[in-house]
C-alpha cells in the first residue's frame, strides 16, 4: 500500500496521526525502512512496530525502537529487512480538520 493510500484511508475514518505521510512517494514498508518524511519524526510518532521478513527467511515482529530509526534509514535498511507489516498508535479525530492538515501539509511539500 502506498504511504499517500494509507494517509487518505485513516483520514476518512477520522484516524489521526498519518496525514504528514500524504504526499511521500514510496510504500508504507519502503517509508519505514527509509524513515521517509518531510517533516522531521512525523512517521516516528505514530509507528508502534512492524513485522519484518529477515534475509534467512525468518519472521519477527520488532518495536518502534528495535527498528533503529534514524534520519533517512534505519537498522531493518542496513540488515535488508522486508516489513510486511506495519502497525500504527492512531487517534480518533475530526475528518475535516484531519483533512484540512493533510492539505495544508500538500501546500507545504509542494511551495518550499
Amino acid at each position: 500500500m502506498s504511504m499517500r493510500t494509507l494517509s487518505i484511508e485513516a483520514g476518512l475514518l477520522s484516524l489521526k496521526g498519518l496525514e504528514d505521510i500524504i504526499d511521500i512517494p514510496d510504500t508504507v514498508g519502503g517509508g519505514i525502512i527509509m524513515n521517509a518524511t518531510f517533516m522531521p519524526n512525523r512517521l516516528l510518532k505514530s509507528l508502534a512496530s512492524v513485522k519484518v521478513i529477515t534475509t534467512d527467511g525468518t519472521l519477527m515482529k520488532l518495536t518502534k525502537k528495535e527498528c533503529g530509526l534514524t534520519i533517512r534509514g534505519s537498522l531493518l535498511k542496513n540488515k535488508k529487512y522486508l516489513v510486511i507489516e506495519a502497525t500504527f498508535k492512531l487517534k480518533k479525530g475530526n475528518q475535516m480538520e484531519i483533512q484540512k492538515t493533510m492539505t495544508h501539509n500538500t501546500e507545504l511539500r509542494y511551495h518550499k
